[in-house]
């Protein structure tokens, strides 16, 4: 499927936030291991799952897949480990459309300055 510059532009949007939300995710995880704060980092990585629900959804719509895969996800999401798994695969989705584009991602996202340009373009044919 091709994807319109807006599209691609809202799915590395998304992704920026989905890949700080992978990184909260694992390192709760760490710190729930070691037995650090048990409470507090519960609470906290309940509060990062239901943003990563959120996210997950928004970004599963933006890359167009099917309804029931969507709710799918967004129902494996609450399983311990596999959201984790299911987040990497949806960012690896996220990624290869992104590049498709030809904009460079990198470890925390899509390349700024590229997406500047590419928000540039979006709005000069809108507008005119």
């Amino acid at each position: 499927m091709e994807y319109t510059d807006a599209q691609v532009l809202t799915i590395a949007k998304k992704q920026k936030v989905l890949l700080w939300l992978i990184l909260a995710s694992i390192a709760i995880l760490f710190a729930r291991i070691l037995g650090i704060g048990h409470v507090i980092w519960s609470l906290m990585q309940l509060s990062i799952n239901i943003i990563n629900l959120v996210f997950i959804y928004q970004l599963a719509t933006a890359l167009n897949l099917r309804t029931g895969l969507v709710w799918g996800v967004v129902v494996a999401m609450l399983v311990p480990i596999v959201n984790i798994i299911l987040l990497l695969a949806v960012n690896g989705k996220a990624t290869g459309i992104i590049r498709g584009k030809g904009i460079k991602v990198g470890l925390m996202g899509a390349d700024k300055a590229q997406l500047i340009k590419l928000g540039a373009g979006h709005q000069t044919i809108e507008n005119g």
